[in-house]
Parts: structure tokens; C-alpha cells; sequence
């Protein structure tokens, strides 16, 4: 996940071959993650039923393939449900996934060798000598990625863009200025083959690819 300040760390152009993170996860290597056409893989913070105790704004998350494992304790875990490792993190208190509800939240999906993520450079806010230190990831490693940004109810703030159009030309958004009203981002289905294998739109742009819903549920599509 890609740094979430008010403001980006580094505004595109200035450092035009990184993206820089606050967290990196890994998927296990222990056994190769096989993801059929079609299929889903879902990664939480809490792989738990938060129906549950009247709760009709969450979302039952009991069949996530991965949970994000917080050390802190904050977070309800579910031991039946596999890890995705931690890699780097911001902060040493923070190990659960750092999604801002309402936004800024840029996601990226990317390869790279365990030593590779070990010696890539520490950087902090431009202009700056100390505080917080994001992990600077070269975009050649990066295979796709999504730009959420924070829902404005008069215009969104397209400087606050983390990716380059290359690897997302647009942005998707929530309804909601704090989050926490039950939304879904999710891709549009580009076409239903004979099979009924449904194909999920992939232009590059999440302005075009991506829609939201109150309603929907996961590894559901409309």
C-alpha cells in the first residue's frame, strides 16, 4: 500500500521510476497460490463474520483465502485463515493492513525477491530528514495497482494521485467522505463467455474498470 498522507510524499514526476509504500505484504511461498480464470483471491485484516451482532453496514469475511496477522492484538484474527507476511511496515505498532476507510488508499501489486524488498531504499517525505520513512519500490517491479482517493462531495483531488497513468490513468473513489458506510469497490464484468466464466474489465483505469455497491457481497460481481 502506497503512502496515504495528506499530501503524497513524493508528487509523480519527481521521482518518476518509484512508488513509495507504507506497507509491503508477501504471499507465503510455501506452495504455489493457483488463482483459476475467473476466481478470487481475498485478503483481510479480519477474516470473521462482522454480520454478525447486528451489523448490516459489514461484510462476512469467513471464507478470505489470506488474513493480514495483527501482533498488536487490536485486530480480530482468525486462526483458520492463512497469513500474507509482513514485509515492511511503516510503523512497528501497525501490522495489520493501514487501509484509510475513506481514503487516500493506493494499492499495488508487484514481484520481487525476499533480499530485493530488504535493500530497497528508506525515504523520507520529501524535503525532509526525518520522521516517518516509506519503502521506495521501483515501478519496473510493479504488475498492476489501483488508486483510491479520498470521496469529495464537490471534486476530487486528482494531485493526490500516487500511480502514474501507465499503471492506473484514472481513480475510483467511496461515497463517503469517512468511510464506514458499508461500500464495496469491485471491477465491472466486460463480457460473460459460453462457459458463464465472467471477464472483468482490465483497461489500465480505474475510472473505467471499477464501480461501487452498498449491497454486493465478496467474490460477487454485477
Amino acid at each position: 500500500m502506497a503512502e496515504s498522507g495528506s499530501a503524497p510524499a513524493y508528487p509523480l514526476g519527481l521521482t518518476p521510476d518509484y512508488v513509495y509504500l507504507k506497507q509491503a505484504y508477501r504471499f507465503p511461498a510455501t506452495a504455489p497460490i493457483l488463482v483459476a480464470p475467473g476466481a478470487t483471491v481475498i485478503v483481510a485484516n479480519s477474516a470473521i463474520d462482522h454480520t454478525a451482532n447486528n451489523a448490516p453496514l459489514e461484510h462476512n469475511l469467513l471464507d478470505a483465502d489470506f488474513e493480514a496477522k495483527d501482533a498488536s492484538g487490536k485486530t480480530v484474527n482468525n486462526p483458520a485463515t492463512p497469513a500474507v507476511e509482513l514485509a515492511y511496515t511503516f510503523a512497528a505498532s501497525v501490522t495489520q493492513m493501514n487501509l484509510v476507510q475513506g481514503g487516500p488508499t493506493t494499492v499495488v501489486l508487484f514481484t520481487a525477491t525476499e533480499a530485493e524488498v530488504n535493500n530497497w531504499e528508506r525515504s523520507y517525505v520529501y524535503g525532509k530528514t526525518s520522521g516517518t520513512q516509506y519503502l521506495r519500490l521501483p515501478i519496473a517491479n510493479i504488475k498492476d495497482g489501483i488508486d483510491i482517493l479520498k470521496y469529495s462531495a464537490t471534486s476530487i483531488n486528482t494531485a493526490n494521485k500516487r500511480l502514474y497513468n501507465f499503471i492506473d490513468a484514472g481513480y475510483t473513489t467511496i461515497t463517503n467522505a469517512s468511510g464506514w458506510n458499508g461500500e464495496v469497490l469491485y471491477r465491472r464484468t466486460s463480457n460473460i463467455t459460453s462457459t458463464g466464466r465472467r471477464v472483468l474489465t482490465d483497461t489500465n483505469n480505474s475510472s473505467n474498470d471499477i464501480t461501487v455497491s452498498s449491497t454486493i457481497a465478496p467474490r460477487a460481481y454485477e
